[in-house]
């Protein structure tokens, strides 16, 4: 396939793949709301004086109806799968000197359809954790963390190829609580590798730096104000720039400040502020670029940085001990695989309700809109034998919707059960107009659009 059709393709796939790290999201839609129903009192794990190990094992069904994340035009391929996946989290009970944490998970996915590219897809993901703080109990404690997750993730067309990543973090932090603890900050340093594991010429691999600052002062006893900054400093490891300079090295900074915690003992609010700055590198034109006539037609503006506004608010409404409403808005941007980067806007919703001790249900609904910063004109003009057809000058625009229901229901203390459904529409609302480009060269064509329902249930055998 054309090396330009190629990168629309795996530019298409930023909402799926890479998420809240890199553009919007690692990992599909969770949890929303910020306010939690407590875990159902049940005496799990094996104890022995200094330890608790919480080991589970997942076993489950599903049906994926759209495996590669493809528009109606394309024949979406969907297809049955089994899933496993053990668990094993282990915790020390005395806590005040030192403090350990250990998880690790693994996900083994097994598609049953016999189309040889949905056949590939089969493979082993999982995650590890370990993390050691110590003396917790007191006014200045030191952290130190490590996890390693491997993502197993599908491209979105109709492929044996896929974009599974191993992701490396470690670092630490020291967290700061003088006197009666009203007052908290914590400084945290993480080094971050982020390796796609099926691309060429290390197309979309990053390391970065990821260093945070936040303070709290309670100035009520559920009520503070808060402070978060952090600073990124991103580099892309592809020699090249990716197929048209798209991978631009960055230092993403975002300060927030404001309030957050429980205004009466039911509802809770979150209202943060603040200015962010993608500082993105100057865009440099490829070879091809600087040797095409139509130099007028490339983007003043290919390298901008975003430099605006942030916030966050979130109003959670506690109905009793087991009925939670919540919802929220975020106005944000973040780096992307695509352009140099893509701000936002988000709305969510989040709907909690616990039945007779024995049944939790869930609800998330998310609704996205996605602003690229301008796309360089070479996107096109790279390879002439592409023609591509912008609906919208250089500029892409996305909607986004995304629910999920969840109901997971204690059948005995040692087993469970759980079923979800869910739909995650890109660019496919109803009424909604893709704005973003469609990019054609003979029949392919790739109009950065699907939708996909899945459906899944699972028992859970824990100890």
């Amino acid at each position: 396939m054309n090396r330009v059709v190629y990168s629309v393709r795996v530019a298409g796939l930023l909402l799926v793949v890479l998420g809240a790290g890199t553009a919007l999201g690692q990992t599909p839609l969770g949890v929303t709301g910020k306010l939690q129903l407590p875990p159902m009192d049940r005496d799990l794990g094996l104890r022995t004086q200094d330890f608790i190990l919480y080991p589970s094992l997942e076993l489950g069904t599903g049906y994926n109806s759209n495996l590669f994340y493809e528009s109606e035009d394309e024949t979406p391929i969907g297809s049955p799968y089994v899933h496993l996946m053990p668990k094993l989290q282990l915790n020390n009970q005395n806590t005040r000197n030192l403090k350990l944490d250990f998880d690790a998970n693994a996900l083994f996915n097994y598609y049953t359809d016999s189309n040889e590219a949905v056949q590939d897809q089969n493979s082993l993901g999982g995650e590890v954790g370990v993390g050691a703080t110590f003396f917790d109990a007191g006014p200045v404690a030191l952290q130190l963390r490590e996890r390693f997750r491997r993502a197993v993730e599908r491209r979105n067309m109709e492929s044996g190829r896929n974009f599974n990543r191993n992701v490396n973090r470690v670092g630490g932090g020291l967290n700061f609580r003088p006197g009666g603890r009203a007052l908290e900050v914590k400084a945290d340093y993480d080094f971050v590798a982020d390796l796609f594991t099926d691309t060429a010429d290390d197309w979309g691999d990053l390391t970065y730096h990821d260093m945070s600052l936040r303070a709290s002062w309670k100035f009520f006893p559920f009520t503070a104000l808060v402070l978060d900054t952090n600073w990124q400093v991103r580099d892309y490891l592809s020699e090249t720039g990716g197929h048209y300079n798209e991978l631009t090295d960055s230092k993403p900074l975002k300060i927030k400040a404001g309030v957050n915690g429980f205004i009466t003992k039911k509802l809770s609010v979150l209202a943060m502020v603040g200015w962010g700055n993608s500082f993105h590198d100057d865009f440099v034109q490829s070879d091809t670029a600087e040797n095409d006539p139509n130099q007028d037609f490339y983007t003043p503006d290919a390298d901008s940085s975003y430099n605006g506004p942030i916030a966050d608010a979130r109003v959670s409404l506690k109905l009793s001990p087991t009925t939670i409403v919540q919802g929220g808005y975020s106005y944000d941007f973040n780096d992307s695989l695509f352009t140099n980067y893509v701000a936002f806007h988000e709305v969510y919703g989040n709907f909690q309700q616990r039945i007779a001790q024995r049944v939790d249900f869930e609800l998330d609904v998310a609704y996205q809109y996605l602003m690229y910063s301008q796309l360089p004109a070479a996107y096109v003009g790279a390879d002439p034998a592409v023609t591509g057809i912008m609906q919208s000058g250089f500029d892409r625009r996305d909607q986004v919707l995304k629910t999920r229901a969840t109901v997971k229901v204690d059948i005995t203390r040692t087993l469970a059960f759980q079923a979800l459904y869910g739909i995650e529409m890109n660019n496919t609302l109803p009424g909604a107009e893709t704005t973003a480009f469609t990019l054609k060269k003979g029949d392919v064509q790739d109009l950065m659009a699907y939708t996909r329902h899945f459906v899944e249930g699972s028992l859970i055998l824990r100890y």
